[in-house]
C-alpha cells in the first residue's frame, strides 16, 4: 500500500510541476501531435493493404500496356500464301498481325517481340470486369515459378501478358475509339476484321465446351463490338483442339487462340485470389476444364 502511494505521490508531483510550469506545456501539446501523426501512417498503410485501389490496379496493368503510337502510320505486308495486308505500326497491330498471321515474313521477329505463348487482354479504363480479373492475374505473376505455380522439372517458362485499352481515342472529341477506326467495327472493314469475326465463332475450346458456357455468349460478347474485358490464350504449339465439336477446323485454331475468357471464376468457383490466378494457371497449361479430360471429380 506504501508503495502505491508513494508511486501516486510522485506523478501527482510532475503532475503539478507540468501544471505550473508554462513553457512545458506547449512542448507536450506538439509531442502528442506528432506521435499521432506518426501513429497513423502505419495502422493507415495497414488498412489500405486491404483494400485493392485503382491507382494499383492501373499501375499493374500499365506494366503490360501495348502502345497505340503510330497507328495511323500503314504498311502493307504478305502473309504465308502471299496474300497482302495493311497493318499499322503501332505496337498494338504488331501483337493483332502477329495472331492474324499476315506478315509471315517477319513472323521470327514477332516471336522473339511478344513469345510462342501469352495471355492478352482487351479493356477499357475502370471496366468492373477488369478490376475483378486483376486479382488473379497479379497473384499469378507473383507467384510464377513458385509454391504450387511451379513447372515440371526441367521445364521453364516465362509470365507473358499484355493489356490492350479498346476504349483510347486519338482525339478526346473523337465519335471512334482508335480500336473501332483501325482495328475492328461493326459498321466499316477495318484493319483486323476478319481476325475478330472469326474468333466471334470460337465455340470450340474445352474450357466452353466443360464449363457449359453458350455458345452465342461468345459470338455476342465480340462480334457485337468487342467486349471488355475479353483474355485471349495464345499458344503457338498447342494442337488439341476439339475438331469434332461444331466445326471441322476452329476458327481458334488458325490463330493459335486456345480460349477465350471474359471474366472468369476461381478454380472450383472459389472467390480467393489464389484462386483466380489457378483458374489462369489451368488456362496456360491446358489443364483440368480447359483440356479434353475436363475438370478431376
Amino acid at each position: 500500500m506504501k508503495v502505491l502511494k508513494a508511486i501516486g505521490g510522485f506523478f501527482a508531483k510532475i503532475g503539478r510541476w507540468i501544471k505550473n510550469t508554462a513553457w512545458i506545456q506547449p512542448l507536450l501539446i506538439v509531442g502528442g501531435i506528432f506521435a499521432i501523426i506518426f501513429a497513423i501512417n502505419p495502422v493507415s498503410t495497414w488498412v489500405s493493404s486491404w483494400f485493392k485501389s485503382g491507382d494499383q490496379i492501373s499501375s499493374f496493368y500499365g506494366k503490360y500496356k501495348l502502345s497505340w503510337s503510330d497507328v495511323s502510320k500503314e504498311k502493307t505486308v504478305k502473309d504465308e500464301d502471299g496474300n497482302e495486308h495493311t497493318v499499322g505500326k503501332s505496337k498494338v497491330d504488331s501483337l493483332l498481325t502477329y495472331i492474324a498471321g499476315y506478315d509471315h515474313a517477319n513472323e521470327a521477329k514477332y516471336k522473339k517481340d511478344f513469345g510462342e505463348k501469352f495471355f492478352v487482354q482487351f479493356m477499357a479504363k475502370g471496366c468492373t470486369g477488369c478490376e475483378s480479373n486483376y486479382d488473379g492475374f497479379k497473384y499469378l505473376k507473383n507467384h510464377w515459378g513458385k509454391d504450387e505455380f511451379v513447372f515440371e522439372q526441367g521445364k521453364k517458362e516465362s509470365f507473358k501478358f499484355y493489356t490492350i485499352y479498346i476504349d483510347s481515342k486519338e482525339n478526346s472529341d473523337d465519335d471512334e475509339t482508335i480500336f473501332e477506326k483501325y482495328c475492328y467495327s461493326q459498321t466499316k472493314e477495318a484493319r483486323y476484321q476478319s481476325l475478330f469475326e472469326d474468333l466471334a465463332t470460337t465455340s470450340d475450346s474445352w474450357y466452353r465446351i466443360n464449363e457449359g458456357i453458350d455458345v452465342d455468349n461468345f459470338h455476342s460478347n465480340i462480334v457485337n463490338g468487342v467486349a471488355t474485358p475479353v483474355v485471349f490464350m495464345f499458344d503457338l504449339e498447342w494442337d488439341d483442339y476439339p475438331f469434332n465439336q461444331t466445326y471441322s477446323i476452329p476458327a481458334n485454331y488458325n490463330y493459335h487462340i486456345t480460349d477465350l475468357l471474359f471474366t472468369y471464376e476461381g478454380e472450383l468457383d472459389e472467390s480467393t485470389d489464389a484462386a483466380k490466378a489457378r483458374t489462369l494457371w489451368n488456362c496456360w497449361n491446358h489443364l483440368e476444364e480447359f483440356s479434353q479430360a475436363g475438370r478431376k471429380k
